[in-house]
């Protein structure tokens, strides 16, 4: 049986397959006691305050739910729907210090990661070798075919635990460091 939001549904984070066979309430619950569980970035709310940053409220009392969330900093969004080819899957999303968005990766087994020349036809393009080509500035560098399979580690399956990524890294989110340093010590 699934708990709610307990460790039942938290172990389908684990694999990709029983985290899709999750619906998407199930899933809100992983997400908002994943939340929960982010020690290095956010204090554990007290029950009162997450039924304050639950329920709906006045805009005086959204005030204080904005104050609330700078104290922590990571907070669940809602799901995302992705789609690659055939693929889809409902992601959950985060916001960091209310500047980054973060995505809840489910973790999986027998995962391919690397480069496979044979997988991509077509790859590198020509456009993709004239630009190569015309920055080597005289340089004696190998062929961008070869150098890719130098540079990228070659296909191999791994097991992935969960993660989170940021969906849209910027290098101006180094302007945030002393905000984020800070959020790590008060935790």
């Amino acid at each position: 049986t699934k708990e709610k939001g307990g460790r039942g549904m938290l172990s389908a984070l684990s694999r990709l397959e029983e985290w899709d066979r999750l619906s998407s309430d199930e899933k809100r619950e992983v997400a908002k006691n994943v939340e929960q569980r982010l020690p290095l970035f956010r204090k554990i709310l007290s029950q009162e305050e997450q039924e304050f940053l639950e329920e709906e409220s006045s805009e005086e009392e959204d005030e204080g739910k904005e104050e609330l969330r700078k104290e922590h900093p990571v907070v669940f969004q809602d799901l995302r729907v992705f789609r690659v080819g055939d693929q889809e899957h409902e992601i959950a999303a985060f916001s960091f210090l209310q500047t980054s968005a973060l995505l809840l990766v489910p973790g999986g087994r027998n995962v391919s990661l690397g480069y496979d020349a044979g997988m991509y036809d077509g790859f590198p393009s020509q456009e993709d070798i004239d630009t190569y080509s015309n920055q080597q500035y005289g340089m004696d560098w190998p062929p961008l075919s070869e150098m890719i399979e130098q540079v990228v580690s070659s296909k191999r399956s791994v097991t992935l635990h969960p993660f989170l990524i940021d969906a849209s890294p910027n290098t101006s989110d180094l302007d945030n460091y002393e905000t984020l340093e800070k959020a790590v010590e008060d935790s």
